[in-house]
């Protein structure tokens, strides 16, 4: 079925390796099928994408979604509401659309509501942290038969554990959530289970190996920033900038989630000379680079707080070097 065959794509399981392309070229012969999901995977698919232009597409293909009948597009819907991305923010309009994604079938829905009520992302959306609704919605997903939907609901109540939201800490509760999305090969929980072994991490016992392990199944996932950092930063291997500029590279050529962050450390080794002669307009380019791979600036994007977020990151960068935030 084109549909299994383009998350399997997707994700990169079941015995294929991830692949934005593939994955696009599987969703398009499902919509031909008369499968209405597969709108919402293509939008979600064109989302990662390195163009600014992108977001009235994805708008589009959640919304046909829809129309088709698919409850999986409210869910779309709903996460560019939540960020502003493609459209005006609108907080409260989300968590309607994540219920109405939930309430149609699509368990996804949970998941966006448990994010927004753990406060994870550390970003102020007006709705109040709230950790026994996060943990309901979390655990209401774990049945779902979508990969995606169970593997992100054990990466939330990981998160609770790790992060002490509503109660103390439990780093060994943590990881066993982590673990099961990530032996499952969901890239998110790999990142995840790679942090616990960060030798800056704090959480267990160093193990640069496992690190290096497990970030290299999340870029096997489509998620190749992390394993690149370790790389240009040293941490817990010993530095080596050539192989982080090879894997930045190779993810922007290739198709990659992490594209954006891939960028910015690109932006970080020209800008400071790692591993190179410092080279300023290769870094104001990338930083541009970077801002159309995300999208348009808002209120959260923190220059204080840059570590994996390249909006902020780019905006610091541009700042510091006197640029406009919009390429002229």
């Amino acid at each position: 079925m084109a549909l299994n065959e383009g998350i399997d794509y997707w994700f990169g399981i079941n015995g294929k390796a991830f692949d934005m392309a593939k994955a696009r070229d599987a969703f398009k012969r499902a919509t031909e099928f008369g499968s209405a999901e597969a709108y919402y995977w293509l939008g979600d698919v064109r989302r990662y994408d390195q163009d600014a232009g992108r977001w009235p597409e994805v708008l589009a293909f959640y919304q046909k979604a829809v129309d088709k009948g698919s409850s999986y597009g409210y869910y779309g819907l709903g996460t560019l509401y939540e960020t502003g991305y493609g459209v005006d923010k609108d907080v409260q309009k989300a968590i309607e659309l994540y219920q109405k994604a939930a309430d149609g079938g699509c368990l996804m829905g949970n998941v966006g509501l448990g994010n927004l009520y753990s406060g994870i992302c550390g970003i102020d959306n007006g709705v109040a942290v709230d950790a026994a609704k996060a943990q309901a919605n979390y655990t209401a997903a774990l049945e779902s038969e979508d990969f995606a939907t169970r593997n992100a609901a054990r990466v939330g109540l990981g998160d609770l554990n790790r992060y002490a939201i509503g109660a103390e800490a439990d780093q060994a509760k943590a990881l066993e959530w982590y673990q099961k999305a990530a032996d499952e090969g969901y890239y998110l929980a790999c990142r995840r289970v790679g942090d616990t072994y960060r030798p800056d991490a704090g959480i267990a016992e160093s193990d640069p190996d496992k690190m290096v392990e497990w970030y290299g199944k999340e870029a096997a996932g489509g998620f190749s920033y992390s394993l690149g950092a370790v790389y240009m930063n040293g941490i817990g291997v010993e530095a080596d900038p050539a192989k982080a500029r090879e894997i930045f590279q190779n993810a922007l050529d290739e198709g990659d989630r992490s594209a954006a962050m891939c960028m910015c450390g690109l932006v970080l080794m020209n800008a400071n000379g790692i591993g190179q002669d410092k080279d300023k307009e290769a870094a104001i380019d990338w930083c541009y680079k970077a801002i159309d791979a995300c999208g348009p600036f808002d209120d959260s994007d923190n220059p204080e707080e840059r570590l994996h977020k390249p909006l902020p990151y780019a905006r610091y960068v541009l700042e510091h070097y006197g640029q406009p935030l919009e390429r002229s």
